[in-house]
C-alpha cells in the first residue's frame, strides 16, 4: 500500500529574500522538520539561484526591484504579484498545495492564492506589519483618503479571506479582530523569537571585545520608523556627559543610513560608530551583539511601533544583553523588567541611562540575568512558539506524523484555543 504524500505547504514572502527573513526561515524549517513538504516563494537577491533547496526546503525565487516611492511600490507590488501567481501556478501544476501561507507586506498577496481555493487549498495570512499605519509613517503624515482606503481594504480582504490569521503578538490579534470583525477563533498568536540553542551558543566577537571600550549595540532596519538617527543624538549627548570612549555598533541597512553617515561626519562622531551594514550570517550577528555591553531599541512612538514586536529586542533578551529602549507598549510586553525605558525620542534621557548603566556593572549583570530568564519564562523563544505554529497546521493540512487528514476548521477544536500572547 502506497504511503499518502505529505501535505504540501507553500510559504510566500515578497519583501525579503529567503533565507534572510528570519521569521519565514524559522516557519519553513519548522514545518519541514515536522514532515511537511515545504516550498518557499520569495524575491531573489543578486547572486541567488532562482530555484534551489535550502536544507529540507525547496525555494523558488523571482527577480524584483524594490520601490522607494508610492508609485515605485505600486509597480513593485504589481510585478511581484504577477510573478508570485506564476510560481504558485507552477507549484500547483505539480501538486496542489494544502496550504498557501502568505507573509505580509504587502496585503495584496491573497489575489495570487485565491484561484487555488476551489481546489481545496487553505490560506494562512501571517500578519507581520500594519500596512496602513506603516505607509503613513513612511511618508511622514496622514495618507490621502484614496490610498488609506485602498490599504485598509487590502488588509481587510487579506484577513477576511484567510482560513487562519497568525498575529505576531496580542496587540495585532486584538486589532485584527476589532478592525475587521474577524471571529476570534480564527486568529492565533505566534510570536517572533530566537532559537534557544543559537543564543546560548553565541560566542562574543573577540575583535570587538579587544577594542577595550564600552560597546552599545543595535541591529535592525534603518528606515524613518526605526529611529536609528536618534543614536547620533545619543552619541553627542554621551560626549556632553563626559563619556569620551565608547562605540555604537550598528548592524543593518536601510534608506536612513546615508543620512546617518553624513550627520556623523558633520558632527565629528564617526570615530564613535562601527557601522557593519547588512550581515547575512545570523550566527555572526549574534556573535557581534553578544560582545556588546548593552543594546538599544530607539524606535519612536508611532501607532504601528507601539503595538509591534521588534525581533531585535527578543534577541537582546536571549543574548543576556541589558536593554535601553523607548517606552512602547509591546516593547514592555516583550522585555518586561529586563529593560530600562526612556521617553520616545528623548536622546538626553537615553544617553543618561546608558552612561549610568555603563558605570554600574552589578546592575547590568542583574538585567542580563532577567533578560535570559524572561526569554524562557514568557515563552518568547521560537522553541515555544513553534508549537503554536504546528498546532495550527495540524488542523489545516493534517499531521504528517500520524497520517491524519486533520480537523476541519469549521469544527473549531478547543485544543487549539487562540491566546492573547
Amino acid at each position: 500500500m502506497m504511503a499518502e504524500p505529505r501535505p504540501r505547504i507553500c510559504l510566500v514572502v515578497e519583501n525579503a529574500p529567503y533565507p534572510f527573513d528570519r521569521r519565514v526561515y524559522l516557519e519553513a524549517t519548522t514545518l519541514a522538520e515536522a514532515g511537511y513538504n515545504v516550498v518557499v516563494i520569495a524575491p531573489a537577491e543578486p547572486g541567488q539561484a532562482l530555484r534551489e533547496r535550502v536544507g529540507a526546503v525547496e525555494v523558488r525565487r523571482f527577480p524584483l526591484r524594490p520601490g522607494s516611492s508610492v508609485g515605485g511600490y505600486l509597480r513593485e507590488y504589481g510585478l511581484a504579484l504577477a510573478r508570485i501567481a506564476r510560481l504558485l501556478t507552477e507549484v500547483a501544476r505539480e501538486r496542489i498545495p494544502s496550504v498557501v501561507h502568505l507573509a505580509n507586506p504587502p496585503d495584496v498577496l491573497f489575489l495570487a492564492a485565491l484561484p487555488l481555493r476551489p481546489l481545496g487549498t487553505r490560506i494562512v495570512f501571517d500578519h507581520h506589519d500594519l500596512m496602513p499605519e506603516l505607509f503613513a509613517e513612511r511618508y511622514h503624515g496622514p495618507l490621502s483618503p484614496a490610498i488609506g482606503q485602498l490599504l485598509s481594504l487590502c488588509e481587510r480582504m487579506s484577513v477576511r479571506l484567510a482560513d487562519v490569521v497568525i498575529s505576531t503578538n496580542a496587540s495585532y490579534r486584538r486589532r485584527v479582530i476589532a478592525r475587521h470583525a474577524v471571529h476570534p477563533s480564527r486568529v492565533f498568536v505566534v510570536r517572533n523569537g530566537p532559537l534557544l540553542r543559537e543564543v546560548a551558543d553565541a560566542c562574543p566577537d573577540e575583535q570587538l571585545q579587544a577594542q577595550g571600550v564600552p560597546v552599545i549595540g543595535y541591529v535592525g532596519l534603518m528606515a524613518p520608523q526605526d529611529g536609528v538617527g536618534l543614536l547620533v543624538d545619543v552619541a553627542q549627548e554621551l560626549r556632553c556627559l563626559g563619556l569620551a570612549d565608547f562605540r555604537m555598533l550598528l548592524i543593518g541597512d536601510g534608506p536612513e543610513l546615508p543620512a546617518i553617515r553624513a550627520r556623523l561626519a558633520a558632527l565629528g562622531l564617526a570615530a564613535h560608530f562601527d557601522i557593519r551594514g547588512r550581515v547575512r550570517d545570523h550566527a555572526r550577528v549574534l556573535s557581534l551583539l553578544a560582545a556588546c555591553d548593552l543594546c538599544v531599541a530607539p524606535d519612536p512612538w508611532t501607532p504601528a511601533n507601539d503595538v509591534s514586536t521588534f525581533i531585535k529586542v527578543v534577541e537582546y533578551l536571549g543574548l543576556g544583553r541589558p536593554i535601553v529602549a523607548t517606552d512602547l507598549r509591546e516593547t514592555r510586553a516583550s522585555a518586561g523588567e529586563a529593560a530600562v525605558y526612556v521617553p520616545p525620542g528623548n536622546a538626553r534621557a537615553m544617553a543618561e541611562v546608558i552612561r549610568v548603566l555603563l558605570q554600574d556593572h552589578e546592575r547590568r549583570a542583574r538585567l542580563a540575568t532577567l533578560a535570559r530568564e524572561r526569554l524562557v519564562s514568557a515563552q518568547l523563544a521560537w522553541d515555544f512558539q513553534r508549537r503554536r505554529l504546528l498546532e495550527v497546521y495540524q488542523r489545516l493540512a493534517g499531521s504528517p506524523r500520524d497520517g491524519s487528514r486533520g480537523v476541519p476548521l469549521a469544527s473549531r477544536p478547543a485544543a487549539l484555543a487562540p491566546d492573547d500572547g
